[in-house]
């Protein structure tokens, strides 16, 4: 017993060597840090503009010229998933979580720097004051709104750890927004450009794939019934919460989120559609053809720190109402 406690402190004492020397302290598998590294690893497409919506990665950037696309061609479901997926991993960062990035932002990789400061504006932006707007307010919210702020109040996302930290955010988030202020002169490239085909995709091929993996998820969970009528119930902002609660009762809880991620896939080009501004929106002009600076993404983030001034007061009442 003693010669297995001998070599196994012997082998923790050479990796925290190894580490030092290398000027980096080591981060257990299972930290929060971890999971934001291999998501870092898989992530090819990085959608900055579904979160801050200003800035020099913005769609709404008035340099940007046409043509714009229906839809951004390099995001298929599995990027479009992973994307999901980080979103969530944001709104779970606990005050704890938070100060291990702030520790290990110094050595992480370009691309994982990328995320973490993403990771500080998700956790510090007020998305609760972003209300839920019925279809009449719609096109005007999407004018002055991200994608995920429109999400955020639909309930997209299980914000129940961001809910339990409420208080203590606001003491940070000065210190993460100078965090992010460091970065906004570095021009290495977090996100390198994608291949992308010159040309306009048929504008139901996010539905029909997203619909295609829904049907091999009820495959798999063994479950029978009617899909599509989660894409006809989920066209409606006001009435997402409903369908969601219906998702959560008829699958498994281990395959749920993909069910949310297919509808999110298939309806994210036309929840920010803007009839009279047809050329902008998450399809449009912010495609990855065009590579991602860390200073890129940094100044997105800072010019998109405050909320809109418009919070859509005027139609919380009618929203409510209808959920």
């Amino acid at each position: 017993m003693k010669t297995k406690l001998f070599f196994f402190l012997m082998a923790l004492l050479t990796l925290i060597t190894s580490s030092a020397l290398k000027g980096e302290e080591p981060v257990p598998e299972s930290s929060y840090v971890e999971q934001l590294r291999q998501t870092a690893d898989k992530m090819e497409v990085f959608p900055i503009d579904f979160i801050a919506r200003d800035g020099p990665l913005s769609y709404f950037n008035k340099e940007n010229k046409p043509p714009c696309f229906y839809y951004r061609y390099e995001i298929d479901f599995r990027s479009f998933e992973l994307f999901y997926n980080f979103c969530q991993l944001a709104f779970n960062a606990t005050p704890e979580d938070i100060n291990l990035c702030v520790d290990y932002i110094p050595q992480a990789s370009t691309k994982e720097k990328a995320l973490i400061l993403t990771v500080f504006y998700i956790y510090s932006f007020p998305w609760e004051k972003q209300r839920l707007v019925d279809r009449e307010a719609w096109e005007e919210a999407a004018k002055s709104r991200s994608w995920l702020s429109l999400q955020y109040p639909a309930g997209v996302f299980d914000v129940s750890i961001r809910e339990k930290y409420h208080s203590q955010r606001g003491d940070i988030s000065p210190r993460l927004l100078s965090i992010i202020a460091e970065y906004v002169n570095e021009d290495e490239i977090a996100f390198p450009s994608c291949d992308v085909e010159p040309r306009r995709m048929h504008r139901f091929k996010n539905k029909s794939e997203a619909y295609e993996h829904i049907k091999s998820l009820k495959d798999k969970s063994g479950r029978d019934g009617e899909i599509d009528e989660y894409f006809t119930g989920w066209t409606g902002i006001t009435k997402r919460k409903n369908v969601l609660r219906k998702m959560s009762e008829k699958y498994p809880r281990e395959i749920v989120h993909e069910v949310i991620a297919c509808n999110l896939y298939a309806s994210y080009c036309w929840d920010m559609y803007v009839e009279e501004l047809s050329n902008a929106g998450p399809f449009a002009c912010n495609g990855s053809e065009n590579p991602k600076s860390l200073g890129q993404i940094a100044q997105e983030l800072m010019e998109s720190w405050d909320p809109p001034q418009m919070i859509d007061v005027q139609t919380i009442s009618g929203s409510e109402s209808q959920e």
